[in-house]
Order: structure tokens, then sequence, then C-alpha cells
């Protein structure tokens, strides 16, 4: 029973990754800002590893780490160069000036201490590193829906409590790089409502846990609907790529 607990969690949080940024505007924006080619990377809240296979033939190596063992014990050998743990931001065991950048995709929001995650951040740094934060703001279209139903949500993120003065307090220097305009390159863009509908229910109960009842889920449904566009649920995502240099 564990196992198979373990096999839809893994295939469920597809729902999620599958679908966003489909025209991969991050490693776009990534690259415009720092060139990948021979660095070695760590990326911290790598999920199920959607971000980190974009990056891999890109650059020398890549390390994933996430809290979630679940799904990190599902990448462990899937890349030729990269590597993925179930680690802490917040106390990272790696040495002193160990990689080139440090990216920290739509996750700053959720640690708890966040200095102490950018100090460390700042630590396994090398002199001329960079630090690379895409910043989640409260109001996307996720959070919108997700708040109807999951009453212990944030009601706000404020960019200057959660990422700016964080970051700036120990790198002393930050630079805002606005997201596209284009609406659809960050964005959830379902095939259908349906499986809109089965991924909030997976993230409702797997990260808020709240599980609904029909009624409620009825509900769901309707508002799912709203976000339609032609044939696909569009949900975009709000935010910024915050940066910062280890001069």
């Amino acid at each position: 029973m564990e196992v198979q607990y373990l096999q839809d969690y893994h295939n469920r949080i597809r729902f999620w990754s599958d679908y966003f940024s489909i025209n991969r505007e991050e490693v776009n924006l990534i690259k415009a800002v720092f060139p990948l080619s021979n660095k070695d990377i760590l990326e911290i809240g790598c999920g199920n590893g959607r971000l980190s296979a974009q990056i891999s033939p890109l650059c020398k190596t890549i390390i994933g780490i996430d809290q979630d063992k679940i799904i990190i014990d599902k990448l462990n050998n899937t890349l030729p160069n990269a590597s993925f743990f179930s680690h802490s931001a917040e106390s990272l065991p790696y040495n002193d000036e160990s990689f080139d950048m440090v990216l920290m995709p739509w996750m700053l929001h959720q640690v708890n201490n966040k200095i102490n995650a950018i100090k460390e951040a700042f630590r396994v740094l090398r002199r001329g590193g960079k630090l690379l934060v895409f910043a989640l703001l409260s109001n996307c279209d996720y959070d919108k829906i997700a708040r109807h139903f999951a009453k212990t949500m944030d009601k706000t993120i404020d960019p200057q409590t959660f990422y700016i003065e964080p970051i700036a307090s120990v790198f002393g220097n930050i630079e805002i790089n606005n997201l596209s305009n284009d609406n659809d390159a960050f964005c959830f863009l379902f095939p259908n409502c349906t499986i809109a509908l089965q991924a909030f229910l997976f993230a409702l109960e797997a990260w808020h846990n709240t599980k609904l009842n029909q009624v409620d889920i009825d509900h769901l449904r309707h508002i799912i609907q709203q976000y339609s566009h032609g044939n696909y649920i569009k949900l975009e995502t709000k935010g910024v790529l915050y940066s910062a240099n280890k001069n």
C-alpha cells in the first residue's frame, strides 16, 4: 500500500509540473541573466526535477535538493550530470564556494527562516557567482482558486518582506528582472478542465491538508471553468526574478 501511495504521489505531482511554463521561458530568462555553460549549479527546491531536466544539458553539473523525500527518491540517476538529495535550504551540506549559481525557483516564500537560507546560498557560492530567485507573488491564479478551500494559506506575499529584505541583507545588492509580458510565458496551461480539477484536488490534499466533499468539488470545477481559454484552462503565474552577485 505504501509503495502504491508513493507511486501515485509521484505521478500526480506531474499534473502541475508537466503543464507549467511549457515554452521554457524560465530557462530563457536564466540564460539571459547568467551563462550556464561549464557551470556548477545548485537548485534549491527542485521538486520533481522539472527545471533541472531543462538546465542539465546546458551546464557542467547540477545538484537539486528538496525537503520532499518522496519525490527525491524517484529522481536519482535520471540525468547523467545531475544528482538529487533531500536537504533543507537552511542547512546545506556543501563546502564553501562549491557552486557558480544557486537557483531558488518559486520556493523562498515557503521557507521558515529566509535569511538563513540566503546566508547558506551565499556561503556555497563561489566569488563571481550568482543567486537567482524566482519569486511567486500572491495574486497568481492558483492562489486565487486555492484560497476558496485552503483556509490556512497566506493571504498576501509581501515582496519586500519575503524576498527583497532577506536577499539584500546578505548580498548587499539585488537586481529585479521582470517576467515576460506575454501572458502565456509563465502559466499553467491544462488541456482540459478534468486535468485541472485533478491537479487541484491533489494540491489541496497533499500541500494544504484539505480534502473536499462532493459539493466543494463541484464548486471547484465551476471556478476552474471560469479560466477557460478555448479548449484549455490557463492559470497565470505572477512573479519576479530577483538576482544577486557574490562579489
